[in-house]
């Protein structure tokens, strides 16, 4: 009998080389792997080092294909955007893909959830604005308000309402009223012009000083009949130097005349 690395199972023949039939029998074989388990007509080294090295060939892939399949199987995880109607919550689009990745790792972003308008409220969404607005209850201004807008369906806006309170007052009303009540004869326009730091003709010499507060020089003279005529010189007060563009004349106890720069200009104008 010859010896060989391969053994025929029909004859027991043994023989170095592979041939496509048994040289003794005829018998069709074809060579493999899968010969080494008796695999009716199929070969595989008897023994020898090219049969250790196919044992160890076949346990290493059984080990790989053990750990891919229970380990390292990649499954399919899906990734993207969904959008949401945020007035009637329905899901109208969807942007999502999968992402395969090993089992047990975790892909990054995952799926993603954004707040839109759908096709079906799109167009009958408006914008109302909700809360509370304060009104100064004698000037009518704005001093604050607590509101906020929300997008609500046409049909259900009318159940939305923007509330007016007027029972406040503005900081300037306050004062005014202040000085109204510490100053009897004072006329609400005067006591405005003082709250706002402004003087006109008209004008006591308490109400202009009221509003520019202490002069930096006063200069008397006396008018076309004799009369006194004090000028009211305001200026830089850290140099305590009268500037010359800010003053005011006062003849018979009240304003004639005043210029400021922050009015630009002169003027004669009064207050009732």
């Amino acid at each position: 009998m010859a010896s060989g690395g391969y053994v025929c199972r029909e004859c027991g023949l043994r023989f170095g080389r592979y041939y496509g039939e048994c040289p003794s029998c005829g018998a069709p074989v074809s060579a493999g792997p899968f010969g080494a388990f008796g695999a009716p007509g199929k070969f595989f080294p008897a023994s020898g080092p090219a049969r250790a090295a196919a044992v160890i060939a076949l346990a290493a892939l059984a080990a790989g294909a053990f750990y891919y399949a229970f380990s390292g199987m990649p499954v399919p995880v899906e990734k993207g955007v969904v959008y949401v109607c945020r007035v009637c919550g329905r899901e109208y689009d969807r942007r999502v893909g999968k992402e395969w990745v090993r089992r047990g790792k975790h892909p990054r972003g995952g799926v993603a959830r954004k707040k839109g308008l759908c096709p079906m409220c799109g167009a009958e969404v408006v914008g109302v604005e909700t809360g509370t607005k304060y009104y100064c209850g004698t000037c009518g201004r704005l001093i604050g308000k607590k509101t906020a807008v929300v997008n609500v369906a046409r049909a259900q806006a009318h159940g939305y309402e923007l509330k007016k309170d007027r029972t406040g007052q503005c900081e300037e009303c306050e004062r005014i009223e202040e000085l109204l009540r510490s100053h009897p004869g004072w006329t609400r326009d005067a006591a405005k012009l003082v709250v706002r730091g402004q003087v006109a003709v008209g004008m006591t010499v308490g109400q202009a000083q009221a509003a520019w507060g202490e002069p930096l020089w006063v200069e008397s003279g006396s008018g076309e009949e004799g009369e006194v005529v004090e000028k009211w010189a305001y200026g830089d007060r850290i140099l305590n130097i009268p500037t010359g563009d800010r003053f005011f004349i006062v003849h018979g106890g009240k304003v004639v005349f005043y210029e400021d720069p922050e009015e630009q200009t002169a003027t004669t104008g009064g207050v009732d």
